[in-house]
C-alpha cells in the first residue's frame, strides 16, 4: 500500500510542477500525466480493495467490517470524483482555460493527497483492531 500511494503521490507531484507552465507546454505532458495517474488510482484502488477492503468485510469483527465498508464506500466516491475530474476536462482547450483548469488540477490533487493519507491512518486503526489471523487474511 505504502510503495503505490508513494507512486500516486509522485505523480501528482510532478502534474503540479507541470501547472506551473505555460499552457502549451504543458498540455501534452499533462495528458501523459493524466493517464499515468489513472493508471496508478486504479492499481491502488484494486490492492486496496481485494486485500484490504473486501477481506474485511467478509473475515472481519463487526467492527472491522464496518470500517472496511466505510473505506470501501469513499474510495468508489472519490474514484467518481476523479472520472467526473476527466469527464469535465476531456475535449476542453485547456490552454483557453487555463486558470480554471489549473485550480481544479491543484484541488484534485489536493483532495487525492488528503483522502491517501486520511485513509492510511483509517486502514491503520482497520488492521489493529483485527485480530492476527485477520490481519493475516486482509494481507497485513
Amino acid at each position: 500500500m505504502d510503495q503505490l500511494q508513494s507512486d500516486t503521490l509522485a505523480v501528482l507531484s510532478r502534474a503540479s510542477e507541470l501547472l506551473d507552465e505555460e499552457p502549451g507546454p504543458a498540455r501534452a505532458g499533462l495528458g501523459a500525466i493524466r493517464r499515468e495517474l489513472a493508471r496508478k488510482l486504479r492499481e491502488y484502488q484494486i490492492f486496496k480493495h481485494s486485500r484490504i477492503f473486501d477481506p474485511a468485510l467478509t473475515s472481519g469483527s463487526p467492527s472491522v467490517a464496518e470500517a472496511g465498508r466505510r473505506l470501501k464506500v469513499d474510495c468508489i466516491a472519490g474514484s467518481a470524483r476523479f472520472d467526473q475530474y476527466v469527464r469535465e476536462w476531456s475535449g476542453k482547450d485547456i490552454a483557453a482555460e487555463w486558470a480554471a483548469f489549473r485550480s481544479a488540477t491543484l484541488e484534485l490533487g489536493r483532495r487525492l493527497r488528503d483522502h491517501m493519507v486520511s485513509e492510511r491512518v483509517q486502514i491503520r486503526l482497520l488492521l489493529a483492531g483485527a485480530t492476527p489471523r485477520q490481519n493475516a487474511d486482509l494481507g497485513e
